[in-house]
This record gives C-alpha cells, structure tokens and sequence, in this order.
C-alpha cells in the first residue's frame, strides 16, 4: 500500500463511472484513478465531489499508475466553501491551480493554500483569497515590483509605478494603495468585498498575462 497526504482539489469523471483525483501534495501533484468513485453505492463516492485533506491510501495496479484504496480524512472542508462568495473562490482556485502546475516550490505552495482553506472564513473570503493570489505571486517568483509613493499598477510589466507611462496602467486609489503596502507588508487589510474584488481582478489579469492563459475566473470578480 501507498500512501500519500495531500490536499484533494478536484476530481474529473473518467469514462463512466471512474473519476481522476488530482491531489496536491508537499513534492507536487499526484493523480489517483478511483475505479467507480461516480456510482452512488461506491463506499468512496463521497470523495469524487469532495475539498478535503487528507491521508489518500493507494495501491499500483498491473497498468501502472495509482489506484485509490479509501481515504483517511484529516479535515473535510466542503462544508466550509458550500455559499456563493465560496463557490466562486473555490472554482477560480482550481482553475488557477489546474493551468499554473508548473513550479519548483510546492512545499510552500502547499502550505499556502492549506493555510488558506484552513483558517478563511465566509465573511473574509475575497479578501483571504486576495492574500493567497499576493501570495501565489511570490511562490511562482514573479511579485510585482513597487516603486516608492506608487500611484498605478503596469499590468504588462507587472510593476506599480509612480508615474503613469504605460497604456494599461490601472490608477490606484487611496485605498487600493494602501491595501498593497499592507499585503507586501504581511499586515491586515482591510478591504469592502467589492474593493477586494477589483485587486483580484489585476493580480489574476496580471498573472494570466504573465503565464499567457486565459483565466476565466476573472470575469467573476468584475463588477
């Protein structure tokens, strides 16, 4: 028997019945192939619609690859992340994670991502994400830079800027600036959901720019 602890981010039905987990791990992503994890009498069918983390116990079968044996849950999160504000911070999460996989830290990635889901709650959900994106940003080593008495963000340079000298530069405001000073800080912020929505939509516009995707999840936190 394996055995691998990690954090369940989703599970992709496979054929008709079986489902692909892809789980996120200290040393990187694993996938795990749960034969029969879409049919309801399936004693793991709880795991294929789950947000958990967790100790998953595997085995390798004659075709290679790991198979899911049963999964010792640490702390089921589903109920935690089951309203709308969750939903969508959830959703946006996979995705991300799903079309950003390649990156030489995962340790720390896991522990920023088992900090979020662990410790965010409804009412700080847009603004605990928004650490989380900040976050992300130095893990995958591509922070932005900040000039000192900042007033716009250059998304194409990923730079906040003094003065304006770039056609997509986004003008800040008094807030929003300060909101950033607080996260290149590690200080508390504080932020409208709304107002934190609009700092997620150019941290998120910056990186797919960066990493040339295309992010869907943007559009969720336009106005």
């Amino acid at each position: 028997m394996i055995e691998i602890e990690g954090i369940l981010i989703s599970c992709n039905q496979y054929k008709d019945n079986d489902g692909i987990l892809n789980v996120l791990t200290p040393n990187g992503y694993v996938s795990i192939l749960g034969r029969g994890i879409y049919k309801y009498n399936n004693l793991n069918c709880f795991f294929a619609n789950s947000l958990l983390i967790g100790k998953f116990e595997c085995y390798k079968g004659k075709v290679g690859g790991l198979k899911l044996r049963t999964v010792d849950v640490i702390k089921n999160l589903t109920l935690d992340f089951y309203q709308y504000n969750s939903i969508v911070v959830l959703d946006s999460l996979k995705e991300i994670l799903f079309k950003i996989k390649e990156n030489n830290d995962y340790l720390s990635l896991y522990n920023e991502l088992y900090d979020f889901l662990t410790t965010s709650t409804e009412e700080t959900r847009f603004t605990d994400f928004l650490y989380f994106i900040y976050n992300l940003t130095i893990i995958l080593g591509i922070k932005p830079s900040i000039e000192e008495s900042f007033n716009y963000f250059d998304i194409n340079n990923g730079k906040f800027i003094y003065k304006c000298n770039a056609n997509e530069a986004y003008s800040l405001t008094k807030k929003e600036i300060e909101a950033i000073n607080c996260l290149d800080n590690g200080l508390t912020i504080k932020l409208s959901k709304e107002e934190s929505k609009n700092l997620l939509v150019l941290f998120l516009t910056f990186i797919s720019q960066y990493f040339d995707l295309n992010l869907n999840c943007i559009c969720y936190f336009k106005k």
